[in-house]
């Protein structure tokens, strides 16, 4: 089956893509370990549509590809299960059209891109809630990213606001170690899941570092005490080192 360019203009409001997720069963993004691709689309249209995903291999080749014809008004999500069979990076892309017969974009294509581990790899993802890895497409400021269009709130830390000493500062050391376009793991937290203001409140890894404590540790943060009681992460080594008790 053809797929449209990223590219391809589309004269439509009508549908969105707002959210795309790959979150894995047991916490970890392993070869041979079944993802779950989680989408999340406004529609206003009368008629059906079709949604489709498709994961590419870091060679190109096609790696999985489904789809589903639904009808719907509001906001809806959906689920499609996914096993990668060897490590490397994937392209996940989402499309939306009219049909398969003549089939014709209704919405920009959302993508992002995952990188899957051996089977020996070491876990990063603890607890119960979220864990998915995507691509950072905006540093809003010091202690908050949007990683595939979701915003980021990071655990236990707080950088200066905007017109504050140190903000621009710890703005761009946040820039600097997760720049977008760069590939971060975020581990949501249990004791947090309802979330600050519309955000997700979590731990974000950049490479082999993690941003909420390489904060603290450069001096561009203070430790969010006041949620020490709250926080999953409490009891980790980088956060009682700089408060939580």
């Amino acid at each position: 089956m053809p797929i449209p360019a990223l590219a391809q203009t589309v004269d439509n409001d009508d549908v969105t893509i707002n959210k795309l997720l790959v979150v894995p069963q047991g916490g970890q993004f392993e070869a041979g370990r079944q993802m779950s691709i989680q989408v999340d689309i406004t529609s206003s249209r009368q008629d059906s549509i079709l949604y489709i995903v498709q994961v590419k291999d870091q060679d190109g080749y096609t790696d999985y590809l489904g789809w589903e014809e639904v009808s719907f008004t509001g906001q809806r999500s959906f689920e499609l299960p996914w096993t990668p069979q060897k490590e490397g990076r994937y392209i996940i892309q989402v499309f939306v059209w009219d049909g398969l017969s003549t089939p014709k974009p209704l919405s920009k294509a959302s993508a992002g891109f995952l990188d899957v581990a051996g089977v020996s790899s070491v876990a990063r993802c603890v607890g119960a809630a979220v864990c998915f890895s995507g691509t950072v497409t905006r540093i809003t400021d010091g202690d908050t990213i949007r990683v595939n269009n979701i915003a980021i709130r990071l655990a236990l830390v707080n950088t200066p606001e905007r017109g504050e000493p140190g903000y621009k500062e710890a703005t761009d050391f946040t820039a600097a170690l997760c720049p977008v376009g760069s590939t971060a793991l975020v581990d949501e937290d249990d004791g947090q899941q309802a979330g600050s203001y519309g955000r997700m409140v979590a731990k974000v890894f950049c490479g082999d570092k993690m941003l909420n404590a390489e904060l603290l540790e450069s001096g561009h943060a203070v430790a969010s005490t006041n949620f020490c009681d709250e926080s999953e992460f409490a009891s980790e080594p980088w956060a009682h080192k700089y408060g939580c008790r």
